[in-house]
């Protein structure tokens, strides 16, 4: 299944996503997609590294995803060490292959060497699971941990499998992680920026420049079916999300500061890192700019109410 592939009645298939947690509060964007799939009548099965935190349950959808989400870690790491027993006598010489490709990809080091052990095991368990379950194919979000477990599994089962990059810590060490032998390998990758793209780019084949594909993050659905409410008498610009690094929040503080109004009164950030408050001892009383945390995730439709409460609040309220 390749993500142009949208003209036309699709045939339904069973497919695969594999994450590293699943299903959490912040990671929307995955759900949406495995929801359009299953909506487009296609059978999704959900599989996870490991098991989501308490507290990112914050919605009946999330509780709905995670009770059908198959996890491999803590719950069934001796299936794990079954499944790579069996697959040994069984499939020997696929198994073997598919060692060599892990130990070939992985990092080195004797830290890193028990690590892409882990990684292996893991993907016999799952090997084993995408063919039970029927799956055709298997889509991976993040290119680390779970993209090394999804290639092990797709060259332990014979299933095909794509990837979705997000960054931007495998940036940091891409040769570690073999990201160009994964997109060598993968049947398609997509990138959620232009700059994701072209960072994939350096380090991918140039015959597999082709298959990196351009698919961004969408919001979750009820954003887009929400009844627009007109603009307060002070307007505010609004940035929803988790306040950390990686997000660069502060390149948006400083272009609110370039690009201030007299009709937009304070830029906003709202998110649960630790780092609202570093910002907001950064900022002082600039006057232009809070950022404010919400203790924890949000369900979207919390998302929601939150930010219209924050858009229409009044001012000595924000800066309480």
């Amino acid at each position: 299944m390749r993500p142009e592939d949208t003209s036309g009645p699709a045939i339904p298939r069973t497919l695969g996503y594999l994450t590293s947690v699943y299903a959490r509060a912040s990671d929307t964007f995955i759900g949406n997609e495995v929801l359009e799939l299953r909506r487009r009548g296609h059978a999704v099965r959900t599989y996870s590294i490991r098991e989501p935190e308490g507290e990112q349950l914050v919605s009946d959808e999330i509780r709905r995803e995670q009770a059908s989400t198959l996890y491999i870690l803590p719950r069934n790491l001796r299936g794990a060490v079954l499944a790579t027993l069996r697959l040994l006598v069984t499939r020997p010489g696929r198994t073997l292959t598919s060692f060599a490709l892990g130990w070939r990809t992985g990092a080195k080091g004797v830290r890193a060497r028990i690590w892409q052990l882990a990684y292996f095991l893991e993907a016999c368990f799952l090997a084993r699971r995408l063919r039970a379950d029927g799956v055709q194919h298997l889509h991976v979000h993040l290119e680390e941990q779970p993209a090394t477990v999804g290639m092990l599994a797709s060259a332990l089962s014979g299933v095909p499998f794509s990837v979705a990059v997000h960054g931007p810590y495998i940036f940091r060490a891409p040769v570690a992680w073999a990201l160009g032998e994964k997109i060598a390998r993968a049947t398609f990758v997509t990138c959620i920026s232009e700059f994701t793209r072209s960072q994939c780019m350096l380090y991918a084949p140039l015959a597999s420049w082709a298959k990196l594909h351009l698919v961004r993050c969408a919001p979750h659905p009820s954003f887009l079916e929400a009844t627009p409410t007109p603009f307060p008498a002070q307007r505010r610009l609004l940035w929803v999300g988790r306040v950390c690094e990686e997000k660069g929040v502060p390149v948006l503080i400083e272009a609110a500061a370039l690009a201030r109004d007299d009709r937009w009164s304070k830029a906003l950030a709202v998110g649960s890192d630790a780092i609202v408050e570093e910002i907001n001892r950064e900022l002082g009383n600039s006057g232009i700019w809070r950022a404010i945390g919400t203790n924890g995730g949000m369900s979207p439709l919390r998302e929601q109410e939150f930010a219209y409460s924050v858009t229409f609040a009044p001012e000595s309220e924000l800066l309480r």
